[in-house]
């Protein structure tokens, strides 16, 4: 399998299935892409071309949101890193009294008030499900948190990976 066999359906992909108008200037990173997935292809799964097209467009992807915006921001700072963290909300000890360290923190005063514990308490369980998200929904956590505790608008693009979230959150929490 050599690069020359495959440039074409680099371009083919980056036209028609990523509606690139203008394909060359990434032809370099659909090399690339052909080298990693030369590493990972497993021929009796399938044909490398579907295997390849299947590939491409992924990374493409991923390359295009992380690398196409008008602002850099550094990449640790893109990426999220799933780091454990206890939550607030789970159980001290497994004794059964269902005591947790939500419940030994007072209040800081009468501007806490009900509406601000409820978002707190759902803000914590999607720090809970975090980890069992996938990727792509990790990625649409800033735009959840920031409709929840600031009703703010959520992208379009990002709306099915909220109703994901979502239904996961609710599937969680049961």
């Amino acid at each position: 399998m050599n690069w020359n066999e495959y440039s074409k359906l680099a371009v083919w992909v980056l036209v028609k299935r990523l509606k690139i108008k203008n394909p060359d200037e990434y032809i370099s990173e659909c090399y690339l892409a052909f080298v990693e997935a030369l590493k990972g292809y497993k021929p009796e799964l399938s044909n490398f071309a579907t295997y390849y097209r299947n590939y491409l467009e992924g990374y493409m992807k991923d390359y295009l949101t992380y690398n196409e915006s008008l602002i850099h921001i550094p990449r640790l700072k893109r990426e999220s890193h799933s780091i454990a963290v206890s939550s607030l909300s789970q159980p001290l000890s497994d004794d059964g009294t269902g005591v947790c360290a939500q419940d030994l923190l007072e209040d800081s005063g009468e501007a806490y008030n009900a509406e601000e514990k409820e978002q707190a308490k759902w803000l914590s369980r999607i720090d809970d499900l975090y980890p069992r998200l996938t990727k792509a929904e990790q990625r649409v956590i800033p735009y959840f948190k920031a409709a929840i505790t600031e009703d703010a608008e959520v992208p379009r693009q990002y709306r099915t990976h909220i109703w994901s979230i979502r239904q996961k959150l609710l599937d969680f929490c049961e």
